[in-house]
C-alpha cells in the first residue's frame, strides 16, 4: 500500500512529528511505501523513506518558498511563530503552499490513501484531493524527554506508582510507558486514559478530586502493587500497545477509508 502521510511540523522538536516519523518508519518496515510532507528550514532526507519538503524562512536559509517561519499551535524549538499572528495573506500563501506539496506529491508518488496529522489545513487539503484519507488528532506536541531511552526505563522503573493526574490527555502516553516498565498507574478518569487503566494495573480516580488521588497512590503504596501488578500491567502493554500493533491498526484503516 501506498500512503501519503502529511504533518503541519518537522519530522523532529514536536510530538506529532516524532509519531509521524514512527509510524512511517514502521510502516516501511512491514512491506508498504510511505512519503511524507513537511515544513522545515531545508530539505529533508536520512529516512527510510522519501520526504517532501515545505522550506519556510528561518531568517538565515537561502530562497526559502514562504518569506515567514512555520506556523504552530502553541511553539516549537524551531518556529515561535503561531497560526494567530499570521496576516491573512501569509494565511492564504500558507493554504497554497501546503496544496501545491499535496500535487506535486500525489502526481509523482500516486498514494493509495492519505494520512493526515492534526484536524487542521492537512485534512481540508486531503479532502479536496479526493482521495482515501483518515486522520491523526493530536494534543499540544511536547519536547519530551531528551535524555536516552534506557534512563527513562530506569526511572520508571525505581517507582512503586506512576501518576498521571490530567485534566485533558489525549491518549497518555506516558502512562502506557510506565506499565511497559511494571509501574502501576494512578490516573483521573480523563481523555484516554480510561480506555486502558484499569484496577488490573492501577486505579482510575475522578478529576479535580485531590483526596481520591491521594488515597490511590497511598494505596498502591502501602500494598505494594508494584509486585502483584507489576507483571501484567508489563504484559498489557507489551500486548497491545507496540508500534507494530498500532501499525497494523492503522493499517486496516487505510484499507477500510479505501474500500469507502
Amino acid at each position: 500500500m501506498k500512503i501519503l502521510m502529511p504533518n503541519h511540523f518537522p519530522l523532529q522538536g514536536s510530538g506529532s512529528g516524532i509519531y509521524t516519523m514512527n509510524v512511517a518508519t514502521e510502516l516501511v518496515e512491514a512491506g508498504h511505501e510511505v512519503m511524507v510532507i513537511v515544513p522545515d528550514h531545508q530539505p529533508v532526507d536520512g529516512y527510510p523513506f522519501p520526504v517532501k519538503t515545505i522550506i519556510f524562512s528561518n531568517g538565515k536559509n537561502n530562497n526559502p518558498q514562504l518569506d515567514f517561519n512555520f506556523p504552530c499551535f502553541t511553539t516549537h524549538p524551531q518556529s515561535a511563530t503561531t497560526f494567530y499572528e499570521l496576516s491573512d495573506e501569509q494565511l492564504q500563501a500558507y493554504l497554497n503552499a501546503w496544496e501545491q506539496a499535496f500535487t506535486e506529491a500525489i502526481e509523482k508518488f500516486k498514494p493509495d490513501v492519505i494520512h493526515a496529522h492534526h484536524v487542521w489545513v492537512t485534512p481540508y487539503v486531503a479532502r479536496k484531493t479526493g482521495l482515501p484519507y483518515i486522520i491523526s488528532c493530536h494534543g499540544t506536541d511536547l519536547m519530551g524527554f531528551k535524555e536516552a531511552q534506557d534512563q527513562v526505563a530506569r526511572v520508571y522503573n525505581a517507582a512503586d506508582v506512576s501518576v498521571a493526574p490530567s485534566r485533558i490527555e489525549p491518549f497518555g502516553l506516558v502512562a502506557v510507558e510506565a506499565l511497559a516498565c511494571g509501574t502501576p498507574v494512578v490516573a483521573t478518569n480523563a481523555g484516554g486514559l480510561p480506555d486502558f487503566i484499569n484496577e488490573e494495573v492501577g486505579a482510575l480516580v475522578p478529576m479535580e478530586d485531590p483526596e481520591s488521588l491521594a488515597s490511590a497512590i497511598i494505596y498502591e503504596i502501602k500494598n505494594g502493587t508494584k509486585q502483584t501488578k507489576g507483571v501484567y500491567a508489563n504484559q498489557y502493554a507489551f500486548e497491545n500497545f507496540t508500534w507494530s500493533q498500532q501499525v497494523a491498526r492503522m493499517v486496516k484503516l487505510y484499507k477500510d477509508a479505501i474500500k469507502k
